[in-house]
């Protein structure tokens, strides 16, 4: 529902006691990345998020711009131990989500992500590996889809 209409930067209330998040997200579809942004800014205590990537046709990387790296160095996640990222697909929209959410979560232990497709599963290993974390014990685990 937060995708319909104006979208706040942050929930008018934060989300003190929200600790777990699970996100089904369309990429593609800019009011849905801002909506999920904002639910993210507004979770300061979130400890572990789980985001499922909705596959769609047309996976054009351009159609979202960097929303997720316009602003992230205001957005510290300082509770998130763990996130899984599944059926992504590696366009350039769901890599700056985990750039942005490696950046910036200092406690982060492990992120477990799981591409849609096997072939996949080398190209996105090579791109996360050279991404900056803000946390020097954050493991990132492939698992095969």
């Amino acid at each position: 529902y937060l995708a319909v209409g104006h979208i706040p930067g942050k929930l008018s209330s934060p989300c003190m006691e929200l600790n777990y998040l699970s996100i089904r997200i369309n990429f593609n579809d800019k009011d849905e990345n801002l909506a999920a942004l904002c639910l993210l800014r507004s979770s300061p205590n979130l400890q572990e998020l789980e985001i499922l990537a909705l596959p769609e046709e047309d996976m054009s990387p351009e159609r979202v711009k960097n929303i997720w790296l316009e602003d992230y160095h205001n957005c510290p996640f300082n509770q998130l131990r763990l996130v899984q990222v599944a059926d992504i697909v590696g366009v350039r929209c769901e890599m700056n989500v985990i750039y942005f959410l490696l950046a910036n979560s200092p406690v982060l232990e492990r992120m477990t992500v799981r591409p849609a497709f096997n072939n996949m599963r080398c190209e996105l290993l090579e791109e996360l590996v050279v991404f900056p974390r803000a946390s020097a014990r954050a493991e990132i685990i492939f698992l095969d889809p």
